[in-house]
């Protein structure tokens, strides 16, 4: 199945082209961001990885310190890998006393939240014209917002993360109108009766009525599958792959339906105990599953999304080299969703993905400034 969205002839060349090569594509998450030659090996060709606004500008008033940027840059660019950079954590001048790191950004700092991600966004841009990297750039803004834990510890607010998201939007686009602008993706869940963590699909219906539709290019989502097969909407409908099938449904019902969906953090769960690893996981046990329903299961699922899916975009496996992170216990699950063992070895995940056939499974002609129509 193919798609193709056709575009005004009165559109800007220029606005486009950062999105007119994407497709239904192949990218991974990854920690180690001088330890991009696995990627490549995979015939990966899109890498996610994370910059702090408290590290770029730790200081109110002061200048930017783009070391960071300017690695992420260096190492994917001279690969041609492509990038999705995930810009969160504000310096605490920036967010409310007593917040963690996660929360949001002040009221009152909202301009600097702007001006911070044009300066960013022209910096970027100028590094890869520059150095002449065929690579393309896009910018997920924050992580999991309908969570608490992502939120600052305080209740998640739809509505103010879509006042953030504009902020963004016209920051990135000011500082370079070819960049691509990803919504947080968002955590599957049912929600909770406390308000602490709110259901994803009820969150992206706020979003939309608080003015989200024309701030963002693609729609972020984290579709991970917890216990279950990709294919399997039925043990949980909630809680799995295809969750990401009600997120587009809300897509299309506002008017979305010609801008795709990214999975930009997704993925299964090893089992320590397949590695000789004691773990307790209260909340994560049940989703364990072995070496090799992991690595079936990423195969499978990209080859769902390349069968039923015309609307997917890119999906970046999550994750690399989470594993070989010494910041991390040993029992951290984010170590046990990697395709690569704590040495830097593959594990059956990474050789299956390596092996998968990588088809151009459907073409989009992504609108980034204007109206969309697509072919019949």
């Amino acid at each position: 199945m193919a798609l193709t969205i056709l575009l005004p002839a009165s559109a800007s060349s220029r606005a486009f082209r950062a999105a007119s090569s994407i497709q239904l594509g192949y990218g991974v998450m990854v920690a180690n961001i001088f330890a991009l030659d696995p990627a490549v090996d995979m015939g990966f060709d899109w890498i996610a990885h994370f910059l702090r606004w408290a590290d770029v500008q730790p200081s109110e008033g002061g200048g930017y310190h783009w070391g960071d940027l300017d690695n992420i840059l260096r190492q994917a660019g001279s690969r041609g890998l492509n990038v999705l950079i995930r810009v969160d954590r504000p310096p605490d001048w920036a967010r409310e006393p007593g917040t963690w790191e996660t929360g949001p950004v002040r009221p009152d700092k909202l301009g600097q939240w702007q001006s911070f991600l044009r300066e960013m966004a022209a910096h970027a841009r100028a590094k890869i014209q520059a150095e002449g990297w065929d690579v393309e750039i896009a910018y997920e803004i924050w992580t999991e917002p309908n969570l608490s834990d992502e939120w600052g510890d305080l209740p998640p607010d739809p509505g103010y993360y879509t006042t953030m998201l504009q902020h963004a939007y016209w920051g990135i686009k000011a500082g370079d109108p070819q960049a691509i602008v990803v919504t947080a993706g968002l955590a599957t869940t049912g929600g909770t009766p406390d308000g602490l963590n709110v259901d994803d699909l009820e969150f992206i219906r706020r979003m939309y009525d608080a003015g989200a539709r024309g701030y963002f290019d693609v729609l972020g989502s984290h579709p991970y599958g917890f216990a279950f097969a990709p294919e399997d909407k039925t043990s949980n409908p909630i809680l799995c792959f295809r969750r990401v099938e009600d997120q587009r449904a809300i897509m299309v019902e506002r008017g979305d339906g010609d801008k795709p969906i990214w999975a930009t953090e997704w993925g299964w769960l090893l089992d320590p105990a397949e590695k000789g690893v004691s773990c307790s996981w209260p909340y994560r046990d049940w989703q364990r599953v072995s070496e090799a329903k992991q690595a079936d299961y990423l195969r499978r699922a990209f080859l769902y999304a390349c069968r039923h899916w015309p609307w997917m975009g890119l999906m970046f496996v999550s994750n690399l080299d989470f594993s070989t992170a010494p910041w991390y216990k040993e029992c951290e699950p984010m170590r046990w969703y990697s395709i690569l063992n704590p040495d830097g070895s593959p594990r059956l995940a990474y050789t299956y993905l390596k092996e998968m056939p990588k088809p151009p499974c459907v073409k989009v002609y992504l609108p980034i400034a204007a109206k969309s129509y697509i072919a019949p």
